[in-house]
């Protein structure tokens, strides 16, 4: 996670004070890289989450926040000196381009 200004509309975290990811939703400074790892306990419960019918037209964001919810603990890596690009259009990789 970090902080970009350039993404407003991006979903972001609240991270506790251990380091483990609280929630996710939009407007928060602390932005979510959509990058996770999940293994153990926390990827047999997203699975079980996922299975589910009545799930399918969640985000993952709030699927994530469901894991939470059953008793996962997700570890946040904080680093603002890592720049990362979410591409969906043209013109971000432009500005990946520059990050380059």
């Amino acid at each position: 996670a970090n902080i970009d200004i350039n993404r407003d509309r991006e979903v972001g975290c609240i991270v506790s004070a251990d380091d483990t990811l609280s929630n996710m939703m939009y407007d928060l400074d602390l932005k979510w890289n959509q990058i996770i790892y999940l293994q153990s306990k926390e990827l047999d419960i997203f699975k079980t989450i996922c299975k589910k019918r009545k799930n399918n037209k969640l985000f993952l964001f709030e699927i994530i926040n469901k894991v939470i919810d059953k008793g996962g603990k997700i570890k946040c890596i904080v680093n603002d000196e890592v720049k990362v690009i979410d591409v969906d259009t043209s013109k971000d990789l432009l500005r990946a381009g520059s990050i380059i």
